[in-house]
């Protein structure tokens, strides 16, 4: 038997995401980094993964932003120590004693949508153990007065942290975050992780033991360097 411990996948692999957060994710007890791409979010969906005590780095991608900030709670995420969340908006906001151990933060939104939450209320200063941040903002051809201003409401927000003099900050700006004019999503998200870490993408219609099976009837991908397991546990 085996515990799924990283799936990782090349970028040409990336033809299916999910809808939300599946359900049993949350028994993955033993897996260690998940990187996953979903159409829309949820403050179920978020409270799924938190109890993933093993979770040491998470790459969450969603499709579409949802119509109230998601929160991460102080509760749960406590070996996580990256986190990258790309959303058209930054939806996501953090209270006190959220994620009491990352240490490098990656966001990645669309200008035009930043305001669709309040900028005060994005709670970085709540990540205690924060020591770089990285933001990708999309709309390099947006007015340029509205560039400044969303830039300048980010910089605000990172310097309410208890540390800011020592964090270690890199905004630039991109091409859309999903949704440019030509591209398709497996474009999209074969650019969106700089982890160095492809995605676990998880495939409509199998199920836990079916997932694992049908990777490891295919020879050709056992023999890629990207695939992690762990052959001395068990799926659960």
């Amino acid at each position: 038997h085996l515990r799924l411990v990283l799936l990782d996948l090349l970028p040409h692999c990336h033809r299916y995401i999910f809808t939300s957060i599946p359900k049993w994710t949350g028994k993955l007890n033993n897996l260690r980094i998940l990187n996953i791409a979903v159409m829309q979010i949820s403050q179920d969906d978020l409270d799924t993964l938190k109890g993933l005590g093993s979770l040491t780095a998470l790459s969450l991608l969603v499709r579409t932003a949802p119509a109230q900030r998601i929160v991460a709670a102080n509760e749960g995420f406590g070996s996580l120590k990256y986190f990258m969340f790309v959303c058209t908006a930054p939806c996501m906001t953090f209270v006190e004693g959220a994620m009491p151990s990352v240490q490098r933060l990656n966001l990645r939104f669309n200008a035009n949508e930043f305001k669709q939450y309040d900028s005060k209320e994005t709670g970085l200063e709540h990540l205690v153990a924060l020591a770089e941040i990285s933001a990708r903002i999309g709309g390099t051809d947006d007015d340029e007065s509205n560039k400044t201003e969303v830039e300048s409401a980010l910089r605000t927000a990172i310097r309410k942290h208890p540390t800011p003099s020592t964090l270690m900050v890199d905004i630039q700006w991109v091409d859309w975050i999903f949704g440019a004019e030509g591209r398709d999503l497996d474009e999209d998200l074969a650019q969106q992780d700089d982890h160095g870490y492809g995605f676990f993408i998880l495939f409509p219609g199998y199920n836990l033991q079916g997932l694992l099976s049908f990777f490891l009837s295919l020879p050709w991908l056992l023999s890629l360097p990207a695939m992690h397991l762990q052959p001395d546990l068990m799926i659960v």
